[in-house]
């Protein structure tokens, strides 16, 4: 982000944790943005300070190149 008076500010990672709820009625949620997502949180079986890492890149990647690397609306194009 850039303030009217010109200066960056780093506002949000985009790095966030799947939550699987243990409920039966409850179903998955993912929070986060899917560009951002690491391999392991996409597909639910947890996350890591490597997941974070991952994600971490990608932001860089974005702010470096201006361009997103994984361009995608829905999970299973992610996968």
């Amino acid at each position: 982000m850039i303030t009217y008076g010109g200066v960056v500010k780093l506002t949000d990672f985009g790095i966030a944790k799947a939550v699987i709820m243990n409920t039966p009625d409850e179903a998955e949620v993912i929070m986060g943005k899917l560009p951002y997502m690491s391999p392991e949180q996409a597909k639910f079986v947890g996350t890591t300070r490597q997941s974070d890492v991952f994600s971490l890149g990608l932001v860089m990647y974005e702010l470096l190149t201006n361009t997103v690397v994984y361009n995608v609306n829905d999970i299973d194009d992610l996968v």
